[in-house]
């Protein structure tokens, strides 16, 4: 047996259902995705701004020659502060899954975590017991590695807000496929309306009005499925049994006309055989015209009754 409509409706819905479940579940993990970008640059951007305050933090110190106790302790505060945030880069869950086929960023937060070591390293040497020239040469080969390490986080942050664009735009694409998809499913739907419901009741009222302009052979259409095939064939059955009352009735009353002509045609008889009867004595030629009548009403059996 076929399916019914609304098994058909519920099926089609599930369809639809789970397509809007994938995509919305597509469009949520970009959106994560997004956030992730946003998140690393933040950090990217944070070390850089770390990197260059470090920088200048030990630039005062050792220029104005003030490196003692109290001071390196500053220092190296702020050295394992910018430790954990660059360690950061490249722990967690989530941004492995952002990074994870990535081989760009991949090398590239490595090689930062990488440069950041030898910065880590010489400033942990720094103590108020160095010299000065023993200082100003630490200084130097920390401030060079320490620009190298901020220009590639710029590189970073650079390629990581193109990847996040690139995203954006996947995004809108899959958002407008999605609302074309919706229109589509729409307009599909009132075709689907148009030809299962709307055409079949257009039909309906074209074979109505023929039906009401006299055409009693016109039936309704009951070759499609649904509910309104069962009415169109209740009604044709209904149609077919009031052309069959119609039918009889004509029949009915053609076999009454026929008797009431005979009847006529035998009442005029008798009065014309009353008449001529009336006008001549002669018995054969009262006979002769009751003959004539008999034959004229009732035919040749008629006559025979008569005689």
């Amino acid at each position: 047996t076929g399916l019914s409509n609304l098994h058909k409706f519920i099926i089609a819905l599930s369809i639809i259902g789970a397509f809007a479940l994938f995509d919305y579940q597509s469009v949520m993990g970009k959106i994560r995705r997004v956030e992730l970008y946003n998140d690393m640059s933040g950090r990217l951007t944070s070390v850089r701004m770390s990197i260059d305050k470090l920088e200048y933090l030990i630039d005062i110190f050792v220029v104005s020659r003030s490196l003692e106790g109290t001071t390196v302790d500053i220092i190296k505060n702020d050295m394992n502060r910018l430790d954990k945030t660059i360690t950061g880069l490249t722990g967690g869950q989530g941004h492995k899954a952002l990074v994870k086929g990535d081989t760009v960023i991949i090398e590239a937060l490595s090689t930062i975590v990488n440069d950041w070591q030898p910065i880590k390293n010489d400033i942990g040497r720094f103590n108020a017991a160095m010299d000065i020239e023993a200082i100003m040469l630490l200084h130097s080969e920390i401030d060079m590695n320490a620009i190298i390490l901020s220009e590639k986080a710029e590189s970073i942050i650079g390629i990581i807000d193109e990847n996040r664009k690139d995203v954006i735009k996947d995004i809108k694409m899959t958002v407008l496929k999605s609302v074309i998809g919706f229109f589509a499913i729409i307009l599909a739907g009132l075709a689907i309306i148009q030809v299962k419901a709307l055409s079949p009741i257009q039909e309906a009222a074209e074979a109505a009005r023929r039906i009401s302009s006299g055409d009693l052979m016109a039936r309704f259409g009951d070759k499609r499925a649904g509910l309104l095939s069962k009415l169109s064939s209740e009604l044709n059955l209904a149609l077919d049994y009031v052309n069959g009352t119609l039918a009889a009735r004509d029949r009915a009353h053609g076999s009454l006309a026929s008797s009431l002509r005979t009847s006529v045609n035998q009442i005029e008889a008798i009065g014309s055989v009353l008449g001529f009867a009336g006008m001549t004595l002669s018995k054969n030629e009262a006979l002769q015209a009751a003959l004539k009548e008999a034959v004229a009403s009732g035919g040749a059996s008629a006559a025979t009754v008569y005689l």
